[in-house]
């Protein structure tokens, strides 16, 4: 039997498409065109044969993006196209999955992305980014464009005549270098590049597969209670706001000559204000699409790292002074149902350890983590295939990633805590105690351990750590051990508010997520501050979608919130 459309069923079609009304030629001249384009006769014959043969359907569907290209996408509102078959986006864990308008997967240059923002807000429509999209949360979900970054990826050194004489001489002085990292380039991208030149970026978290715009927007942090999340590194931003407007924005001490740049870039504003900058990294996409960024390098460094088997009992007393203050980066692994703990300490390697224990860890050394995973009543195991008696010492970016364990499909929440008074500690008593109820009546549990990292403050008005040092506690569950996730995940982030908890904008969030939450645990000087920001920015709500609707961080937008009561 022929599977192919029916004549009947393409004519049937056909006379769906040519029934639209057509736009007027005076009012919408331009949507006239493309309407008269798209309804001809050649591009109707064009129809039948992508309907009737699917080498030819993939073809011309990579051919039409192709063809585009920088025009703006309504064209396909003629063409059919999207009204027979619309782009569902999913992100990798595929717990998210939303219906844009239409999915932009060409964005390459700096044109094609401007032209889409002036276009965008010209026809009213919203626009997200989107990067690897690791997310578990809506942060990227839109009902319009979205666009996908992964073509923009490329790191470089920063051309010297556009800094200023200070920042060159301040640069000289600590070892620094400056990149240019295009906004879709991964972190594993970025360090191959700089890895070319000796060079390495401060910190990492324990995965390199997002995308620096991704990870940054959202505050994702490594550990170390002296160093600040990654969205510190960087120093300038180029953003594309809403009607293609660009700008570069920096502190006000920035880096950039006023006068060498504006000479050099007639289509961009210089902007060097601190109180602008705290809201241009750490955004969650709310201000437009970030383009590029300038950040910070340093020589190449290894780690020197130890791990110490203990209970969480054994290290609450000392945790603060004898490991988390001691140490470049420190993190803890509880077990919450047996109070069994593993503690591991770094620090920059001495070349005396180099010598001793050379390049030692590798990929391979971590996989077991994920091994045990699956089985509750074996996290204690997993735990101690994590120990190692012997130190091991390698190249930053052998020693942070977890490895193979990343694979695994397992979805997560964070939350972080001040820990003025202890109040992380008490926060990771309550979460013990909330875990094991969960788990004695209700038989759910975390299928791994919990970790607490430590980060340094953060000037960025919407990250976690904004204003303090803060306690980072994630908790993971397998994603294929069910989707029970919700029901351990509400109850501790209900309960971490008591604590004045900071949820992971990055990760999972309760739908029922609104602004009330935000006004509880973050100052109103700095929510009030970014609020104008998106206003100044993006006045017409292109970049707004639900999350930024329920957390208030819309256009003219007030601190009252838009619904009360409990954020989960």
């Amino acid at each position: 039997m022929d599977a192919r459309p029916s004549e009947a069923r393409y004519q049937m079609r056909n006379t769906t498409a040519v029934a639209v009304k057509p736009p007027s030629p005076v009012e919408h001249p331009y949507h006239y065109e493309a309407y008269k384009i798209c309804s001809s006769k050649d591009i109707l014959d064009l129809f039948k044969l992508y309907e009737e043969d699917p080498n030819i359907s993939k073809k011309l569907a990579g051919l039409i993006r192709k063809v585009i290209g920088e025009r703006e996408p309504e064209l396909l509102l003629w063409s059919g196209l999207r009204q027979q078959k619309k782009d569902i986006a999913r992100n990798h864990l595929q717990n998210v999955e939303f219906t844009p308008a239409f999915i932009r997967h060409d964005i390459a240059t700096l044109d094609q992305l401007v032209n889409l923002m002036a276009t965008a807000e010209k026809e009213g429509s919203h626009v997200k980014a989107v990067g690897s999209f690791y997310a578990f949360g809506n942060v990227c979900e839109t009902d319009g464009i979205l666009v996908k970054t992964d073509l923009l990826s490329q790191c470089t050194q920063t051309d010297l005549s556009r800094l200023t004489e200070h920042a060159k001489a301040d640069a000289e002085k600590n070892g620094i270098v400056y990149f240019e990292v295009l906004s879709g380039t991964t972190f594993a991208d970025t360090i191959k590049a700089l890895n070319k030149h000796n060079r390495a970026l401060i910190n990492l978290g324990g995965f390199t597969g997002q995308s620096i715009a991704g990870a940054t927007s959202t505050s994702t942090h490594g550990s170390g209670i002296n160093i600040p999340p990654l969205s510190s590194m960087i120093v300038s931003v180029h953003l594309i706001a809403p009607g293609g407007h660009q700008y570069r924005i920096e502190p006000s001490n920035g880096i950039t000559n006023p006068t060498a740049f504006k000479s050099a870039n007639t289509n961009v504003t210089l902007i060097q204000d601190s109180e602008v900058f705290s809201a241009s990294v750490v955004s969650i996409g709310s201000l437009g699409i970030s383009y590029s960024f300038t950040i910070i390098t340093i020589p190449l460094y290894s780690l020197f790292e130890t791990r110490e088997e203990l209970t969480w009992e054994t290290v609450k007393p000392t945790m603060m002074t004898e490991i988390v203050e001691k140490h470049r980066n420190a993190e803890i692994w509880v077990n919450p149902y047996t109070g069994e703990a593993l503690v591991t300490k770094r620090d920059i390697a001495t070349k005396e350890e180099i010598d001793k224990y050379g390049n030692t860890i590798s990929i391979e050394a971590r996989k077991d983590l994920g091994s045990f995973l699956e089985h509750p009543l074996f996290i204690d195991t997993a735990l101690k295939s994590q120990y190692h008696q012997t130190p091991v010492v390698d190249t930053y970016d052998n020693i942070y990633p977890i490895g193979l364990a990343n694979d695994f499909p397992a979805i997560s929440i964070e939350i972080l805590y001040s820990i003025k008074d202890n109040n992380h500690i008490l926060a990771t008593e309550s979460a013990i105690k909330l875990l094991q109820q969960l788990r004695d009546t209700k038989k759910l549990s975390l299928t791994s351990f919990f970790s607490l990292r430590f980060v340094a403050a953060s000037d960025q008005y919407l990250s976690m750590s904004y204003g303090e040092t803060r306690c980072a506690i994630e908790f993971p569950i397998l994603y294929a051990d069910g989707h029970y996730f919700p029901e351990v995940y509400k109850p501790l982030i209900e309960d971490a508010l008591r604590f004045g908890g900071r949820v992971h904008l990055g990760q999972w969030q309760p739908p029922s997520f609104n602004s009330h939450y935000l006004s509880k645990v973050y100052p109103d000087g700095g929510l009030t501050a970014f609020r104008n920001q998106i206003t100044k920015f993006d006045p017409k709500g292109t970049m707004t979608n639900t999350l930024l609707r329920q957390l208030g961080l819309v256009p003219n937008s007030s601190l009252e919130p838009v619904a009360r009561g409990l954020a989960v």
